[in-house]
């Protein structure tokens, strides 16, 4: 059997991505989805940052399928430390998809690293916005696909911005996670 065209999508469970057929609901979009969980790792004590461990959220994406471009988020976060002052906590998208250590295993930004959704945390430990960017697509050359979106929290007083806090992997979904 030879199958041309098919599309693949992502069902969402538990964090992981099943690959199952994708219904055409929406023959005009196309649909990406990543759910953040908390990077719960160990330090070198053998102890886990209990400050992240109610980190969550969902970041939902749309594109047009007549052209690449014009990707829509909608980001919801929760579970942030509400004392995080502006410009402490960053969303940027990464190179792989590799969970295999948690957010460890994600490798370096993809892309420009000044490619970054700067996160203001509002005094219930949240995050929502909407926006639209050129910078991304969900397929072709600049694809999400497969990728992933790491949360960073910057060290206070300092350019160390490598604690990587949450993390998800972008899958590809149809229009009922929109």
């Amino acid at each position: 059997m030879k199958i041309v065209n098919a599309i693949v999508c992502c069902l969402v469970v538990g964090g992981c991505c099943l690959i199952t057929a994708c219904e055409d609901d929406d023959s005009t979009h196309r649909y990406g989805y990543c759910e953040l969980r908390p990077n719960i790792v160990t330090n070198e004590d053998g102890e886990v940052d209990e400050s992240i461990l109610d980190i969550g959220g969902k970041i939902r994406m749309r594109e047009k399928l007549e052209h690449n471009g014009h990707l829509e988020m909608n980001i919801t976060i929760h579970g942030l430390d509400p004392t995080l002052a502006d410009g402490q906590v960053y969303l940027t998208p990464h190179q792989l998809g590799d969970l295999s250590e948690v957010c460890q295993s994600l490798g370096g930004a993809f892309q420009n690293t000044e490619d970054q959704i700067d996160v203001l945390v509002d005094e219930d430990g949240n995050f929502d916005t909407e926006l639209v960017t050129d910078d991304w697509t969900l397929v072709g050359p600049h694809a999400l696909i497969g990728r992933s979106f790491v949360l960073h929290r910057c060290v206070p007083g300092s350019n160390n911005c490598e604690d990587r806090i949450s993390c998800c992997i972008i899958g590809l979904v149809n229009d009922q996670f929109w």
